[in-house]
């Protein structure tokens, strides 16, 4: 894929914006060819990897020169003091934060592992905080959405065309320990 974007940036002769919102749980970057390319611009936040979703908060990478065009153009104030105050102390203490980062790392991949394990659940390797589990039908897709959500665990429904109109997942974010094996006895009572 990295090589694919490399040839998109290359061959475009408009701006390329790589999102890079789940960069700490995968930590691929696209940030190195910043320099090599007049054209990259990437896009980060700190709702993800950071848990400031409700604040608002993202920024951009790129070149000098896009930056300046950008500020000519964004609002004066779109940021409020309190979410920046916020951003800043996240900044200011992301090597501590990185311990929480590596546990869910840490997590997701057991809980791929484990999910593989159980029939007819399909866990998709992941560089985000959410693992995407293909179970089969639509019928399946709402057995297993209902059933967890019964048990309180809520997930999230994709069926998205892109994938196929045939393919159906779920969205689940990695949890906690604890919070991963009650999910994965629900699913063993599921399948």
């Amino acid at each position: 894929a990295e090589d694919k974007i490399i040839k998109i940036i290359e061959e475009s002769d408009c701006l390329v914006v790589v999102d890079e919102a789940y960069y700490e749980f995968g930590e691929k970057t696209f940030v190195p060819l910043i320099s090599h390319y007049d054209n990259l611009v990437i896009l980060r936040t700190f709702s993800k990897a950071y848990s400031l979703a409700s604040l608002r908060v993202g920024y951009l990478l790129s070149n000098p020169e896009i930056i300046n065009e950008i500020r000519k153009v964004k609002s004066p104030f779109n940021v409020n003091t309190f979410s920046q105050l916020a951003a800043q102390v996240v900044f200011k203490n992301k090597e501590i934060l990185k311990n929480g980062i590596k546990k869910i790392i840490e997590e997701r991949k057991k809980l791929i592992n484990r999910i593989n394990e159980l029939s007819p659940f399909k866990a998709h390797p992941s560089r985000t905080n959410f693992v995407l589990v293909e179970v089969g039908s639509k019928e399946n897709s709402d057995l297993v959405y209902n059933n967890l959500l019964k048990q309180g665990i809520l997930v999230q429904t994709v069926s998205d065309p892109a994938f196929s109109s045939s393919r159906y997942f779920l969205r689940i974010t990695v949890g906690n320990e604890e919070e991963n094996d009650i999910l994965i006895k629900e699913l063993e009572n599921i399948s």
